[in-house]
This record gives C-alpha cells, sequence and structure tokens, in this order.
C-alpha cells in the first residue's frame, strides 16, 4: 500500500440528481488501496437524495459543497477545483466506479516531472444489457500524443483522468465554461499543445456505465455544436494537418446524427467532400441498414 507521504489526489465529483449509483461510486473510492486522497462533492443544487447519501459518510476526506445555482457541468467542475487542495485531480462522475487499485497504479506515474497527464485503459458497462468490454485492446500510446488525440486513435475516459495541478492551471482558462459536453477533451488538447506529456496506465482502471440517459447521449446536437465550435476556435491555432482526421469524423458523426433524426438531405450534404474509408461505409451501412445503427457503436 502506497503510503500518505505520496501526493495528495483530489477526487472531484460533480452531481446533479446521482442518487441512483452515488454510493457505489463513493465505495470505489473507498476501496483504494492509495489512501492520500479527497473528495471535493460539488452539489449542483440536486433535488433528490444525493446530499443525504453523501454526507451520510463520516470522514473527514469527504468535503460536502453546493451550488447557490445551477450551472453547467464545465462551470461546476472549475468550482469544485477552486476547492481542491491535491497537487494532483481526479475525476469520478456519480454514475462511475473505479477500480481498487487505480490511484495506486497511476499516481506513482507522476514522479516523472514531465507528465502533465496520466489515463488509462478502461471497461465499457453496458448497464441495460448488463456487458462489458475493454475500450481498448491495443497498447495505449504515452508521450507528446497531441495527433493521435486528434485523429481520435485513443479514447481518453475521464473516469481515467489524473492531471497535474500546476499544468491546468498554466492555461488561460481551465475547464472552458462555454462547453458542457466536451470540456475535458478540451482540457486534455490544450495542455497537451502546450508541450504536456502524457503517461498512461496500460490495464483498466476503472468503468464507464452507459445507462442511456448519460449527458453525452442525451445531448448529441449539443455535443456536435460544441464541437463544430471548439474546431472553429481552435482550428485558427491548430496545424490544419493535425486536424485531417478529425473534421473527417466530425463530418461522419454528424451524418449519424442526421440520419438518426432522418434528415437525408442534411446527411447527404454532411459527407460531401469526405473521402473514402471505413467510417464512410459505416454511416453508408446504416443508410441502407437502419435496424442495425443501434448495433454499431458510435464513431
Amino acid at each position: 500500500m502506497i503510503t500518505n507521504k505520496e501526493p495528495l489526489v483530489s477526487i472531484i465529483m460533480n452531481c446533479y440528481n446521482g442518487e441512483k449509483y452515488l454510493k457505489e461510486a463513493i465505495e470505489s473510492i473507498f476501496t483504494q488501496t492509495y489512501d492520500n486522497w479527497e473528495i471535493i462533492f460539488w452539489d449542483n443544487c440536486s433535488s433528490d437524495g444525493s446530499a443525504e447519501i453523501f454526507k451520510g459518510y463520516n470522514d473527514k476526506r469527504l468535503k460536502y459543497f453546493q451550488s447557490k445555482n445551477k450551472t453547467n457541468l464545465n462551470v461546476a467542475r472549475n468550482c469544485a477545483i477552486d476547492q481542491a487542495s491535491g497537487m494532483l485531480l481526479s475525476f469520478l462522475d456519480v454514475d462511475d466506479w473505479w477500480c481498487a487499485d487505480k490511484l495506486e497504479r497511476q499516481v506513482p506515474l507522476f514522479r516523472n516531472d514531465n507528465i502533465s497527464i496520466v489515463y488509462g485503459n478502461y471497461f465499457f458497462f453496458n448497464e441495460i444489457k448488463n456487458t462489458k468490454h475493454l475500450m481498448s485492446k491495443n497498447i495505449l500510446p504515452t508521450g507528446k500524443i497531441i495527433k493521435e488525440i486528434l485523429d481520435g486513435d485513443i479514447s481518453i475516459g475521464l473516469v481515467t483522468l489524473i492531471i497535474r495541478r500546476i499544468s491546468l492551471q498554466s492555461l488561460k482558462i481551465g475547464f472552458d465554461p462555454q462547453y458542457h459536453i466536451i470540456g475535458d477533451f478540451d482540457v486534455v488538447v490544450r495542455i497537451a499543445l502546450k508541450g504536456g506529456q502524457v503517461a498512461c496506465e496500460q490495464g483498466p482502471v476503472g468503468y464507464y456505465r452507459w445507462h442511456g440517459s448519460n449527458e453525452s447521449i442525451k445531448n448529441k446536437r449539443l455535443q456536435l455544436k460544441e464541437t463544430e465550435s471548439w474546431l472553429s476556435d481552435m482550428g485558427k491555432t491548430i496545424d490544419n494537418h493535425l486536424l485531417v482526421k478529425f473534421r473527417q469524423k466530425l463530418s461522419y458523426n454528424k451524418a449519424q446524427f442526421y440520419l438518426e433524426d432522418k434528415r437525408y438531405l442534411s446527411f447527404f450534404l454532411s459527407l460531401k467532400g469526405v473521402g473514402f474509408s471505413k467510417e464512410l461505409l459505416k454511416v453508408l451501412f446504416l443508410l441502407f441498414f437502419p435496424r442495425t445503427s443501434q448495433k454499431i457503436r458510435k464513431i
């Protein structure tokens, strides 16, 4: 077991009406084999029993804060981070949970002072079907990996993410308050663009729970809108060759959204100018075989 001589990890838990899964998330922190942590619980004006569940734990490492007004997710994250004391910032949504040795395996990677971000592999848990699969069966990249991030070759799940606090503070803004869905992606990209190096625990360190009501699932339109806005802003500062695959995948995701929404003209227009690829074949397959669409994971 790692002792308290190791750095304090501040675990950011943002909550809005999360009582259904909250206890399981908290218990996965208590089972950690790494002891030097605190939970910064930011209650975003919940109207259910979330506050009572959290306050039911008698542990000085659990710190409760309540927002005066309901805000978007990234405003809430910034508010929670302002209350944190740790040099390392980790994140756990109330519907996800961690493997017991997550922190013990990831925190030592920060002994290299050049590391700004640590992530890891994770399980995708489909609650409806009660199935799980590993998100990546390949060796995950490390180092200066901005191209891999923008190409979409890796999925840095928030449930695995730990950020060195000083690296976040080096940004002009932390989590950008204009975003609700893509804030963690934006932060990772901006840190990587500043030369921040990324380390990885190749084994799974947590579980992302898919239950059909996840924020990114409920707000596909908003996610696409935010991504387009992000591309418009960041495209001015990022070399265009780094964004070729990103632009293509955004077009494919828009096409899939329009197809599900039965907006066929917009579907074809969104594919105008994109090159031939396996992603294009998947989208066209959904057009001709719509009943199988729910079986194909989002591109």
